[in-house]
């Protein structure tokens, strides 16, 4: 019996007082109102996005739900390009740092992060790997199948779920670009298995504006029951949803908003 389907999807639409930066006084980072339930991505602009994220995330129709949608402006738009070489860059994640619940305080979610050349066999990944970092450091970026875009893989080492290999492909569609993330080893905390292989993923599109940008982001994971630690669960998926998306944003701009939280940024239901 397929176990049910926990992800997050926050969606930010609208105006919304703009957070502070460090970096830019002139570059503003908007996160807007609050949407739940939308198994169907509904709320992604673009329908060939919209196609792309529900065929990656096979989201189910009982999935809860939550997306997280930032407008940029006062920056030079990125192009595709730009995106990809960001995303490329994943070493870069180092050092993030992002609201972590069971302390109450920001902390660093990445400890180490890097590339990695994947083993022949793959599927020694799902079984899971009692020291993932055994893997060599490889190759940062490769061409994808389809001879466009970036595919590459690599380990993390993050303050919730520890050793992991993840996977990366990011691509242009039209005149955005469109990330995705999925885990290839299973997520633990601590002795138990959270999420088997392949069942936490990330999305991401990044579409131009004429002052700036917009970014997309989804979060989903099948995540075996736990009624004790769902809640926990829930706000660690999007709190480490919002510092990707902020380093994603600092990448692309110079800009920092890693010191905020989705909940310094939301708007109540009552100004919508």
């Amino acid at each position: 019996m397929r176990r049910g389907l926990f992800s997050i999807i926050i969606v930010l639409l609208g105006l919304a007082v703009p957070v502070s930066v460090s970096a830019q006084s002139d570059l503003n980072l908007m996160l807007l109102k609050q949407l739940t339930d939308d198994p169907q991505l509904q709320a992604i602009q673009s329908p060939a996005a919209r196609s792309q994220a529900r065929d990656f995330l096979n989201l189910q129709p009982e999935t809860a739900g939550v997306i997280l949608r930032y407008r940029v402006s006062g920056s030079v738009p990125p192009s595709p390009q730009d995106v990809l070489d960001a995303a490329s860059g994943v070493s870069r994640l180092k050092g993030l740092n992002y609201y972590s619940i069971s302390s109450n305080r920001m902390k660093i979610l990445f400890e180490e992060i890097y590339p990695v050349t994947l083993p022949q066999d793959k599927e020694m990944l799902k079984k899971g790997l009692r020291r993932p970092s055994s893997i060599q450091p490889g190759i940062n970026s490769l061409p994808t199948e389809a001879g466009e875009g970036t595919l590459f893989h690599f380990y993390q080492d993050d303050s919730s779920f520890k050793e992991s290999i993840w996977e990366c492909s990011g691509r242009s569609l039209n005149d955005q670009a469109v990330l995705t993330y999925k885990n290839l080893s299973p997520m633990k905390v601590g002795a138990i298995t959270l999420a088997d292989a392949e069942a936490m993923k990330m999305y991401f599109s990044v579409i131009p504006t004429e002052d700036g940008f917009e970014i997309e982001a989804v979060i989903s994971a099948d995540i075996r029951p736990m009624p004790l630690l769902e809640d926990r669960i829930r706000g660690s998926l999007s709190n480490r949803l919002h510092a990707v998306s902020c380093r994603l944003v600092k990448l692309l701009t110079g800009a920092d908003f890693e010191s905020t939280t989705i909940e310094d940024c939301q708007v109540s239901s009552d100004e919508i």
